[in-house]
């Protein structure tokens, strides 16, 4: 009978079986094993789809957030700061001028400029979903008062356009 490491029985000094032997073993083995490795597989790879399908999850509602915080924005601008600023125009008769920025293609309002006579024009633009206020001096300044849509208030731009009065 082979042994299994006895080298004048194996061919180039390998480790065979004993003849006879039964393989099958060896075969459960592997196959217990591959059961193992296939369960391993199929939960790892539920656990990259529930991962992947949250990641796409946060995206669109990131999306989304960031669509109705730009909406807001815009609204701000359409219904709080435009009509005031049309007020303080007709209240400085000549002193006081001011355009608004729209998209050419859908006619969305993407900011506001003004300026008082012989002051620095400001400007307050739509960034995504927050507003932006510079007073456009040498170098440009950003007005920190004004930053999101709720800081878009009649008192805050009054207290904005009397600074650029104040100089």
């Amino acid at each position: 009978m082979l042994q299994w490491n006895d080298p004048k029985h194996t061919r180039n000094h390998r480790i065979r079986p004993v003849e006879n032997q039964d393989s099958s073993i060896l075969f459960n083995v592997l196959q217990v094993y591959g059961r193992t490795l296939a369960k391993l597989y199929a939960a790892q790879m539920g656990k990259e789809a529930a991962d992947r399908a949250a990641e796409k999850a946060a995206d669109v509602a990131a999306t989304k957030a960031r669509e109705s915080a730009a909406a807001d924005a815009e609204n701000a601008l359409n219904e709080v700061a435009i009509p005031y600023l049309k007020q303080i125009k007709s209240a400085m008769a000549g002193n006081f001028t001011f355009d608004v920025q729209r998209e050419v293609t859908s006619n969305r309002t993407l900011g506001v400029k003004f300026e008082v006579k012989e002051r620095h024009p400001v400007s307050i633009k739509l960034v995504g979903g927050a507003i932006q206020v510079r007073i456009h001096t040498g170098g440009g300044m950003i007005y920190p008062e004004i930053k999101v849509p709720s800081d878009l208030s009649k008192e805050k731009l009054g207290a904005l356009v009397q600074r650029i009065i104040e100089g």
